[in-house]
Protein backbone atom coordinates (compact mmCIF):
# COMPACT_ATOMS: atom_id res chain seq x y z
CA UNK A 1 0.00 0.00 0.00
CA UNK A 2 1.65 3.03 -1.45
CA UNK A 3 0.53 6.89 -0.16
CA UNK A 4 -0.01 9.38 -2.70
CA UNK A 5 1.14 12.80 -2.69
CA UNK A 6 0.71 15.97 -4.71
CA UNK A 7 3.45 17.18 -6.63
CA UNK A 8 2.57 20.57 -5.03
CA UNK A 9 2.19 19.74 -1.53
CA UNK A 10 5.55 18.05 -2.24
CA UNK A 11 6.83 21.58 -3.42
CA UNK A 12 5.59 23.66 -0.68
CA UNK A 13 6.85 21.03 2.09
CA UNK A 14 10.09 21.83 0.95
CA UNK A 15 10.23 25.34 0.84
CA UNK A 16 8.61 25.43 4.01
CA UNK A 17 11.80 24.07 5.47
CA UNK A 18 13.92 24.81 3.54
CA UNK A 19 12.96 28.64 5.18
CA UNK A 20 13.44 27.27 8.53
CA UNK A 21 17.00 25.70 8.25
CA UNK A 22 18.24 29.06 6.15
CA UNK A 23 16.81 31.93 7.24
CA UNK A 24 18.17 31.52 11.48
CA UNK A 25 21.58 31.07 9.74
CA UNK A 26 21.43 34.27 7.88
CA UNK A 27 20.08 36.16 10.66
CA UNK A 28 23.03 34.14 12.74
CA UNK A 29 24.90 36.35 10.33
CA UNK A 30 23.70 39.28 10.44
CA UNK A 31 24.51 39.79 14.10
CA UNK A 32 28.15 40.25 13.09
CA UNK A 33 29.56 43.91 13.04
CA UNK A 34 32.85 45.72 12.63
CA UNK A 35 34.53 47.88 14.88
CA UNK A 36 37.50 50.25 13.42
CA UNK A 37 39.35 53.03 14.09
CA UNK A 38 42.53 54.19 14.80
CA UNK A 39 44.55 54.84 17.87
CA UNK A 40 46.38 58.25 18.28
CA UNK A 41 48.65 59.90 20.82
CA UNK A 42 46.98 62.66 22.57
CA UNK A 43 49.70 65.16 22.65
CA UNK A 44 51.43 64.97 19.29
CA UNK A 45 48.74 63.44 17.04
CA UNK A 46 50.71 60.68 15.82
CA UNK A 47 49.39 57.18 14.91
CA UNK A 48 50.45 54.24 17.77
CA UNK A 49 51.29 50.62 16.31
CA UNK A 50 50.80 47.99 18.57
CA UNK A 51 48.10 49.11 20.87
CA UNK A 52 46.48 46.29 22.39
CA UNK A 53 42.15 47.38 21.77
CA UNK A 54 40.14 45.35 23.95
CA UNK A 55 36.41 45.26 25.19
CA UNK A 56 36.38 43.71 28.11
CA UNK A 57 32.55 42.90 27.77
CA UNK A 58 33.05 40.57 25.16
CA UNK A 59 36.18 39.32 25.93
CA UNK A 60 37.56 39.63 23.03
CA UNK A 61 41.02 41.96 21.11
CA UNK A 62 42.69 43.47 18.54
CA UNK A 63 46.29 45.38 18.11
CA UNK A 64 46.72 48.33 16.14
CA UNK A 65 48.73 48.12 12.75
CA UNK A 66 51.84 50.45 12.14
CA UNK A 67 49.79 53.29 11.36
CA UNK A 68 47.32 52.91 14.52
CA UNK A 69 44.54 51.41 12.85
CA UNK A 70 42.50 48.32 14.08
CA UNK A 71 39.65 46.20 13.07
CA UNK A 72 38.03 44.33 15.40
CA UNK A 73 34.77 42.13 14.72
CA UNK A 74 32.06 41.56 17.19
CA UNK A 75 29.59 39.19 17.43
Amino acid sequence: MSISIPYKLLRWILVVLLAVVLVPAQAQQNLRSKLSGQIKNKFTGLPLSNVNVYMECLKTGTTTNEEGYYDLEVV
